[in-house]
């Protein structure tokens, strides 16, 4: 039913994010080497980072992209150890 739909517009200008995309990456200089995948949010153990993490891992893509979590939470040292153990928490 249509009057049941809402149009919601996206609260954020992409143009100004489209021109920050071009330009180099000076707090992390690692991420200007390969192009990279982020993801963000409430590092908690229903977000699936953990799974995200070992598939990463075990991925084809993983020589020619970084894996960029960007978040806080309960999962976050646990994470970090399971990047290590795996071989990427340089990546």
């Amino acid at each position: 039913d249509n009057d049941k739909l809402r149009l919601i517009a996206n609260p954020i200008e992409v143009e100004p994010l489209q021109k920050l995309a071009t330009e180099n990456i000076v707090d992390f200089p690692i991420l200007n080497d390969h192009p990279f995948i982020v993801s963000a949010g409430r590092l908690h153990v229903g977000k699936g980072y953990k799974q995200l993490i070992q598939v990463f891992a075990s991925s084809k893509v993983m020589h020619q992209y970084h894996l960029l979590i960007l978040g806080e939470g309960p999962e976050k040292k646990e994470l970090e150890l399971l990047a290590e153990e795996l071989g990427i928490g340089h990546r």
